[in-house]
């Protein structure tokens, strides 16, 4: 079992849930760009980057587009630094749609538990939810709310274990959304 934190994130828009594992790109992609072999590069925005304890890590796969319109599911085939990742599809072929700038890019690994706190001094209520389609003012696709705490204060938390020997819980099922510029702390522990 190990540990996978993911540092401090961010909500960049209130009202638009985005993932709790996750990032945005920094430059559209082309349907069909490859460097050779069907891999290519992403640009995306930084991400915590720890060696084996933080952020995206080679070999996991990830959703580009999660939530989107045309969501597809690539492989990283190597984490060439926190703003840059070389992906491919598994079974070899291209990519399929072209991404704009700006998309979500989600960690999609099976873990058995996930813990996301609310940080000290957020504005108000946080909403986890299981969809990117999510609405938090009638909490369809909410799970659970976090209540916002002052400075000094111990933050709320949420804790989603999976009981039993197999992973049955994906970090791609896990959004979050509430006031912009609100933050959680999130990890996953992995089998």
């Amino acid at each position: 079992m190990g540990k996978r934190t993911w540092g401090t994130v961010s909500l960049a828009a209130g009202g638009t849930p985005q993932p709790v594992f996750g990032t945005t790109t920094t430059a559209a992609v082309s349907a069909n760009a490859a460097l050779g072999g069907n891999s290519f590069l992403l640009a995306v925005t930084a991400f915590p980057l720890v060696a084996g304890f933080t952020g995206f890590q080679n070999g996991d796969n990830i959703i580009v587009e999660a939530g989107g319109t045309n969501p597809e599911r690539f492989l990283i085939q190597q984490v060439v630094s926190s703003t840059s990742l070389k992906l491919r599809k598994e079974d070899g072929s291209g990519i399929q749609f072209a991404h704009a700038s700006g998309v979500f890019v989600q960690l999609a690994i099976p873990c058995i538990s996930v813990f996301i706190q609310c940080i000290e001094g957020n504005t108000a209520l946080i909403y986890i939810g299981n969809t990117a389609s999510m609405v938090k003012a009638t909490r369809v696709g909410v799970i659970a709310t976090l209540e916002f705490t002052a400075s000094g204060t111990q933050p709320f938390n949420f804790a989603d274990p999976m009981y039993g020997s197999t992973p049955g819980l994906t970090s791609d099922s896990y959004w979050f959304d509430g006031t912009t510029g609100d933050k959680i702390l999130p990890s996953l522990t992995l089998l």
